[in-house]
This record gives C-alpha cells, structure tokens and sequence, in this order.
C-alpha cells in the first residue's frame, strides 16, 4: 500500500514530463501506447484481418511493437505498446497497420511510462 501511495504521488508530480517518473523499487521507461477503437469500416474486420496480424507479428519480431492485443468482454478495442523515440514515429507505425489504413480502425498515441519492480527489470 505504501509503494501504491508513492507511485500516485510520483505520477501527479509527473503530469505531462517527457520522460519516465523516478520512483523509488520501480524501474520506468518511456514507451507509447496506441488506442484502437471500432472505425467506420469495423465490417471489413474479418477481411484485413490476416495483413493486419502479419504486420503485428513483424512488428513484435522487430521489436517495434513490445505487447499487442484486444480488450476482452465485448469492446471493439485494442492496446498496442510501442518501443520508439517519439510521437511521430508510433503514429507512423501504427498508421502502417491494415486495420488504420483501411479504417477498419481508429487510433489514438500516447506516452506512458512503463513501470516494473528493479529486480525484474535488472533479469532482462
């Protein structure tokens, strides 16, 4: 509990930094994330579906790409974490996949500050 109360305190002190907050046991790095929602041609999923999964899978195997995947329960939503130096380039990324192109997709790009314990983050 007492790591939990850190961490919020050192994100609200964060706000809006261009780097990763320094918290104490914690090991941050910058990363981006992009938001997919349902597009105006969501209909098309099933067709862009197998391009849209060979360009996830390169991207993962170049690195690129850190985690991909769908939010479960129903919601036509995806979450991508992204492993490059700035906005542009995740937006260019991501504007690369089958499913943005053909708007099966929209997409919104964040910076997020990808957190794990010191010990963890010294293994890898």
């Amino acid at each position: 509990m007492r790591y939990l109360a850190v961490m919020v305190f050192a994100l609200a002190g964060w706000q809006c930094a261009a780097q990763a907050p320094k918290v104490p046991g914690l090991d941050c790095k910058p990363k981006f994330i992009a938001l997919y929602q349902a597009g105006p041609s969501w209909s098309k999923l099933e067709q862009y579906t197998p391009e849209h999964l060979d360009y996830l899978r390169a991207q993962l195997k170049k690195g690129t790409f850190v985690a991909v995947g769908p939010f479960l329960g129903g919601e036509k939503a995806a979450l991508v974490i992204l492993n490059v130096a700035d906005a542009k380039e995740a937006d260019a990324l991501v504007q690369q996949d089958p499913f943005v192109a053909n708007q099966v997709v929209t997409f919104t790009t964040h910076q997020w500050a990808h957190c794990r314990a010191e010990s963890a983050a010294s293994a890898k």
